[in-house]
């Protein structure tokens, strides 16, 4: 990697059991130029990176994350007030193959566009209070990235033939959009949120979008974000917060409808 410029901290650990190395970074400005020879995941914990890869734009926002698989010309870009802070774990191909014997699967597709980290339920190690584990234990980061990651790749994979398109290349194309419309709901669950709006912001038309959706997700869009208000709902309720409060800043309409939202959830 050739670094033009670095404002700020990388600390480097090598996996010992895994073949392989983790990059805690904490920049607010950065850019660099590689020949990518390994797999390399790019997770970004706060703030937002660029990246361009075989020359097409990539923006990794706070909890997505990036695969670049070997032989991939990427460039590096981070610029910012405040302190982007993310981590980028290498592995080998040959370590990315062994684990997929492990799990005994065939090879999966790697999308090369940014997608959620909510499948991977990577901890924020700049903020969780294991964090000096993941510091010190590269392999143990590395391990529970490979748990999650080949699964997800495999059973992504699986799904792309439901998209109705014959070539790889848009099926790949396809599978972007419905991410897009995915972090969308993610990123906007606490807002009122309508079909049209998360189709536009997967570029795609409300019928198809929800066609597609549910194809690969196996759930229609609007089930997909009362899953996710749910899931901040219930921490919010353990952390001590009441439901009237709660269910204003959780994207329902009352407290009312929250409790029949989580009676049904309950029964299911």
């Amino acid at each position: 990697m050739e670094v033009e410029i670095k404002k700020g901290e990388i600390n480097s650990f090598t996996g010992k059991k895994v073949d392989g190395k983790v990059l805690f970074s904490n920049l607010t400005e950065f850019r660099a130029h590689s020949l990518t020879e390994n797999y390399s995941l790019k997770l970004v914990f706060h703030g937002a990176e660029q990246y361009i890869v075989n020359g097409q734009k990539k923006t990794v926002g706070q909890n997505q994350f990036l695969l670049v698989p070997p032989g991939q010309e990427l460039e590096t870009r981070i610029k910012a007030n405040e302190s982007v802070k993310g981590v980028c774990a290498y592995f080998s191909k040959e370590a990315f193959e062994e684990q997929l014997d492990r799990y005994q699967t065939e090879f999966p597709i790697v999308p090369i566009f940014p997608i959620s980290t909510s499948y991977l339920a990577v901890p924020d190690v700049f903020s969780c209070p294991s964090n000096k584990m993941q510091w010190s234990d590269p392999d143990v980061f590395l391990e529970n990235v490979f748990g999650r990651l080949i699964p997800y790749l495999t059973h992504s994979s699986s799904k792309l033939p439901q998209l109705d398109a014959k070539k790889k290349e848009t099926q790949c194309h396809l599978w972007e959009k419905m991410e897009k419309g995915r972090m969308f709901i993610e990123k906007n669950y606490n807002s009122k949120l309508s079909l049209e709006q998360i189709a536009k912001a997967a570029c795609l038309s409300p019928f198809h979008f929800q066609k597609k959706f549910k194809s690969f997700y196996g759930q229609s869009p609007s089930k997909y974000l009362t899953k996710v208000r749910m899931q901040h709902a219930e921490q919010m309720l353990l952390n001590g917060h009441d439901a009237t409060y709660t269910a204003l800043h959780c994207g329902f309409s009352d407290a009312h409808y929250l409790k029949k939202c989580l009676k049904k959830r309950s029964i299911e």
